[in-house]
């Protein structure tokens, strides 16, 4: 990256708010990632574990591209946290532990759990792409929007599972 850009990202309040957003979702992909096995672990249906192993992928891949950024931006990836994300991990957590094992309604619970994570994270994105835009960091941008369309297509494929079999078949179960 030029050093026009550089100092751009280091010289304003707007930069360093950015730069702190960046460093949050990468830590909130990293500890998805951390914690998906369980959740994929506590899915049944084979369609919702082979969208689990992909979106295992997906976020690999994010979390390739957020370290990227920082490689791009010339900036240090800092340890950081993000409270939405571990309260939303720690919600799902606590849907899993109140369905019964291996039900319809539990993976039911588990797409609704994954979708929460997955707006938060489309808003996350899509919030960071406009940031890149004012900042002029098209190659930034460029790589937030694809993983803000990734995010988006995951939310559609779960929803269409969800609503096509998951969410009918968890209506007919009966009660544990």
């Amino acid at each position: 990256m030029n050093n026009e850009r550089t100092s751009a990202l280091s010289e304003s309040q707007l930069s360093d708010f950015f730069a702190d957003q960046l460093n949050e979702i990468l830590y909130s992909e990293r500890k998805i990632l951390e914690t998906w096995a369980q959740l994929e672990m506590a899915v049944q249906a084979p369609e919702l574990k082979t969208l689990f192993q992909a979106y295992y992928l997906q976020v690999e891949k994010e979390i390739l591209r957020l370290e990227g950024m920082f490689t791009i931006l010339d900036i240090t990836a800092a340890d950081g946290k993000a409270e939405a994300t571990e309260a939303l991990l720690a919600e799902a957590k606590t849907m899993v532990s109140k369905t019964t094992d291996g039900s319809h309604t539990r993976d039911a619970a588990i797409i609704i759990a994954v979708q929460k994570i997955g707006h938060y994270k489309i808003a996350t994105y899509g919030s960071l792409q406009q940031l890149a835009t004012t900042l002029g960091l098209e190659d930034i941008t460029n790589l937030l929007s694809q993983s803000l369309q990734e995010e988006k297509d995951n939310d559609l494929l779960l929803s269409d599972v969800a609503d096509k079999k998951i969410n009918w078949l968890a209506e007919i179960e009966p009660k544990a």
